[in-house]
């Protein structure tokens, strides 16, 4: 055979010969869509401290709601108890949502060391409106009296196996406690038992 031969038969091997291809493996990125935000349920949820709270906030301002209707319309303090009850709660919604909004607390919350953060550490008005309403409506029942025990009962209920309570979970609120110390302990004590006082006077 001749030089030219073998070499064109080499050729025409080479060309035959099956080369490895080498295949890019297409890469799948899955997309996740971005959830919305969720509170951190507080594991120290502590109830009775959050109620003991509200129930100082509401005392300090019926005390000064009161002062304000004996000054200016004293004849408001003629209409039932039940009715002023429910009156200072929901006038309260908006005195708690503009406390929240520009002070970041209440003076029940200060008192007990009791912190309330929105999804921007700061709470806008709209925010704590919202969250106040949900309180009113869910947690204090409008404030007529049997109604109150249902709902503050089913509140106590979620707080304690949830972790955070429905206006909470609803507005992506974070709830976090620190240690009271003695001093403010007294405090809430005097405040709790001089509104059980003027309570029984009434």
């Amino acid at each position: 055979m001749s030089e030219k031969s073998k070499k064109l038969n080499i050729d025409l091997e080479f060309l035959d010969k099956k080369e490895p291809t080498i295949v890019a493996q297409k890469q799948e990125i899955e997309i996740i869509p971005k959830d919305k935000p969720k509170i951190i349920k507080n594991h120290s949820v502590r109830p009775w401290i959050r109620y003991w709270a509200r129930y100082i906030d509401i005392f300090v301002f019926s005390l000064f709601f009161g002062i304000f209707l004996a000054i200016f319309i004293p004849s408001a303090l003629g209409l039932s108890e039940i009715f002023l009850t429910v009156l200072i709660l929901f006038i309260w919604v908006f005195a708690e949502s503009a406390l929240l909004s520009s002070w970041g607390t209440t003076p029940g919350k200060w008192l007990l060391k009791i912190t309330v953060k929105g999804q921007n550490e700061k709470i806008d008005f709209s925010s704590a409106l919202n969250r106040s309403f949900a309180v009113w409506l869910k947690g204090l029942g409008l404030g007529i009296p049997i109604v109150s025990i249902f709902t503050l009962i089913s509140s106590y209920n979620h707080l304690t196996k949830e972790g955070a309570t429905i206006w909470d979970e609803d507005g992506h609120f974070t709830v976090t406690h620190k240690k009271i110390g003695a001093v403010r302990i007294i405090v809430a004590i005097v405040v709790s038992i001089l509104f059980l006082l003027l309570i029984i006077g009434e």
